[in-house]
């Protein structure tokens, strides 16, 4: 008793979703927290935002 390569590959298969790393969504930040508009105004990029919280919580 022993697995086959027909099982190996239906494993395999299974699996593949699991592996593949999912794109990065540049303004995953903003999305997430859209409902803040008025804190993250929306004419600034995620990262000049995220850039912007580091230096604030550094400077404290």
């Amino acid at each position: 008793m022993g697995l086959k390569v027909n099982d190996l590959q239906a494993l395999s298969d299974a699996f593949a979703p699991l592996k593949r790393p999912k794109k990065k969504d540049p303004d995953a930040v903003k999305k997430m927290l859209g409902r803040f508009k008025n804190i993250f105004p929306p004419e600034k990029s995620s990262a000049e935002l995220v850039r912007e919280m580091r230096e604030k919580t550094i400077a404290r």
